[in-house]
């Protein structure tokens, strides 16, 4: 998928012999001669011929203006999400630490359920920033995705943010309502379940934004500068995997221990673990299986950053 692929044919104008360059996508269209005016028609594949002065911008300059700000506001927009993901983690921790962790899995705050709403509010605040951040930042570096030939991933970017936004409010409406897991209705099950596969395929869409990054990177400096952007993909796909395989550990752990110290509380195949049965040790291991989760996604959102900042330099860089 992260292939470097030339996303534009370099070409002379006929009228000064100028050397520029169109987009490869829009091959057959016209544009005008950055040196003396003339409409010029963007031809499908490289001209064979030898031209006059230096190339032309491969991106735009306007474009890259475009995305300078644009790449600022996506920045502004990560750190509002690691301050939203700060504030689960805490919150969570707080709950566990003040309730004990069998009531945050039966949803049950206790007496501090109005602190709780209030870190909610304050969750759904930091959503919404981050969410209209973010839809403007890709949307300010579609000119030069476009550029690349890339501005179609941008757009679906952009729309995979909103999905996000919305799965997270669907998958959170159980808590809202603060019904137990055991009391809630199949419709709000379902409701939530829906909520999480939104939410999960909003993240994997918003992801094809790393062919824009590698492929803007490749147009503006040497295919090597792209490859942290390869390396990123690599890392991601690396830690989702593991993290698959902890939690089917965490949860076959569980079982093995309710077997040995509650048999009658063992679940059959299919059935949600009986969390009140749970022993200390294996409370441990949830909370272990938490807190390598949490570092996961540290990982990843600082690699990213990274990533964000690799983009910015190079189109911050003089041309």
């Amino acid at each position: 998928m992260l292939k470097a692929m030339p996303a534009t044919v370099r070409f002379c104008c006929p009228n000064c012999g100028a050397a520029l360059r169109g987009s490869r996508a829009d091959g057959g269209s016209v544009q005008n001669c950055n040196r003396c005016g003339e409409a010029i028609r963007v031809p499908g594949r490289q001209h064979p011929s030898e031209c006059d002065g230096s190339d032309s911008p491969s991106v735009p300059p306007l474009a890259l203006a475009s995305a300078r700000e644009g790449l600022r506001h996506l920045t502004i927009g990560h750190h509002l999400v690691l301050a939203q993901g700060a504030l689960v983690v805490v919150a969570y921790a707080l709950w566990a630490s003040l309730e004990g962790t069998a009531k945050v899995v039966d949803r049950d705050p206790g007496p501090w359920r109005d602190l709780f709403l209030a870190a909610w509010a304050t969750d759904l605040i930091l959503l919404a920033l981050q969410s209209g951040s973010k839809w403007l930042g890709y949307q300010k570096c579609e000119a030069a995705a476009a550029a690349v030939g890339s501005a179609g991933w941008l757009t679906l970017a952009r729309f995979a943010v909103l999905l996000r936004g919305l799965g997270y409010l669907m998958a959170s409406a159980p808590w809202l309502m603060a019904t137990t897991p055991d009391a809630e209705s199949g419709l709000v099950k379902a409701f939530a379940q829906v909520g999480h596969l939104t939410w999960m395929a909003g993240l994997l869409f918003e992801y094809g934004v790393l062919v824009v990054w590698y492929r803007l990177l490749a147009e503006l400096g040497e295919v090597a500068s792209a490859a942290p952007v390869a390396r990123f993909v690599a890392w991601a796909a690396g830690l989702v995997l593991t993290a698959s395989a902890c939690v089917s550990l965490t949860a076959m752990t569980l079982i093995l221990l309710l077997r040995r110290h509650a048999p009658a509380a063992t679940p059959p195949q299919g059935v949600r673990l009986n969390f009140a049965a749970v022993p200390p040790d294996g409370w441990v291991l949830v909370g272990g299986l938490f807190t390598v989760l949490t570092v996961f996604a540290l990982v990843l959102a600082v690699r990213y950053r990274g990533v964000l900042n690799l983009v910015s330099r190079r189109v911050n860089a003089p041309r």
